[in-house]
Protein backbone atom coordinates (compact mmCIF):
# COMPACT_ATOMS: atom_id res chain seq x y z
CA UNK A 1 0.00 0.00 0.00
CA UNK A 2 1.12 3.57 -0.83
CA UNK A 3 2.15 6.11 1.88
CA UNK A 4 -1.39 8.09 0.93
CA UNK A 5 -3.43 5.03 1.28
CA UNK A 6 -1.86 4.11 4.67
CA UNK A 7 -1.85 8.00 5.45
CA UNK A 8 -6.30 8.03 4.85
CA UNK A 9 -6.23 4.44 6.38
CA UNK A 10 -4.92 5.79 9.67
CA UNK A 11 -6.83 9.20 9.85
CA UNK A 12 -9.94 7.13 9.21
CA UNK A 13 -9.22 4.77 12.07
CA UNK A 14 -8.35 7.58 13.85
CA UNK A 15 -11.96 9.29 13.41
CA UNK A 16 -13.98 6.34 14.23
CA UNK A 17 -12.10 5.26 17.22
CA UNK A 18 -13.21 9.16 18.45
CA UNK A 19 -16.70 8.32 17.01
CA UNK A 20 -16.79 4.89 19.18
CA UNK A 21 -15.14 6.64 22.41
CA UNK A 22 -18.35 9.23 22.58
CA UNK A 23 -20.90 6.98 21.70
CA UNK A 24 -20.01 4.72 24.34
CA UNK A 25 -20.01 7.75 26.81
CA UNK A 26 -23.34 9.04 25.62
CA UNK A 27 -25.29 5.90 25.49
CA UNK A 28 -23.75 4.96 29.03
CA UNK A 29 -24.97 8.70 30.71
CA UNK A 30 -28.44 8.21 29.15
CA UNK A 31 -28.67 4.45 30.39
CA UNK A 32 -27.92 5.72 33.80
CA UNK A 33 -30.65 8.36 33.15
CA UNK A 34 -33.28 6.05 31.66
CA UNK A 35 -32.54 3.82 34.96
CA UNK A 36 -32.27 6.47 38.05
CA UNK A 37 -35.00 8.95 36.76
CA UNK A 38 -36.64 8.99 33.50
CA UNK A 39 -34.35 10.93 30.21
CA UNK A 40 -34.05 14.48 29.94
CA UNK A 41 -31.72 17.31 29.15
CA UNK A 42 -30.21 17.97 32.68
CA UNK A 43 -30.07 14.70 33.60
CA UNK A 44 -28.17 13.17 30.82
CA UNK A 45 -25.83 16.22 31.24
CA UNK A 46 -25.56 15.59 35.09
CA UNK A 47 -24.68 11.70 34.40
CA UNK A 48 -22.19 12.53 31.56
CA UNK A 49 -19.43 14.04 34.75
CA UNK A 50 -20.63 10.80 36.29
CA UNK A 51 -19.42 8.47 33.82
CA UNK A 52 -15.73 8.80 32.32
CA UNK A 53 -15.19 8.49 28.79
CA UNK A 54 -13.88 4.17 28.29
CA UNK A 55 -10.82 4.85 27.07
CA UNK A 56 -8.14 8.55 26.55
CA UNK A 57 -7.42 10.45 23.64
CA UNK A 58 -4.19 9.34 23.21
CA UNK A 59 -5.06 6.84 20.47
CA UNK A 60 -7.25 8.91 18.28
CA UNK A 61 -5.10 11.93 18.45
CA UNK A 62 -2.06 10.08 17.35
CA UNK A 63 -3.60 7.81 14.55
CA UNK A 64 -5.15 11.31 13.38
CA UNK A 65 -1.78 13.02 13.48
CA UNK A 66 0.31 9.68 11.85
CA UNK A 67 -2.27 10.05 9.12
CA UNK A 68 -1.89 13.47 8.26
CA UNK A 69 2.00 12.99 8.33
CA UNK A 70 1.67 9.93 5.86
CA UNK A 71 -0.77 12.12 3.42
CA UNK A 72 1.75 15.44 3.87
CA UNK A 73 4.68 12.99 3.04
CA UNK A 74 3.15 11.41 0.00
CA UNK A 75 2.48 14.90 -1.29
CA UNK A 76 6.01 15.75 -0.79
CA UNK A 77 7.57 13.05 -2.27
CA UNK A 78 5.39 13.04 -5.65
CA UNK A 79 6.87 16.45 -6.15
Amino acid sequence: MNKKGVGITLLALGIVSYLIRESIHYIGATLLSFKFSGISNTTIKSNLSLIPPPFSMTVPTILVIFGIFYLVWSELERK
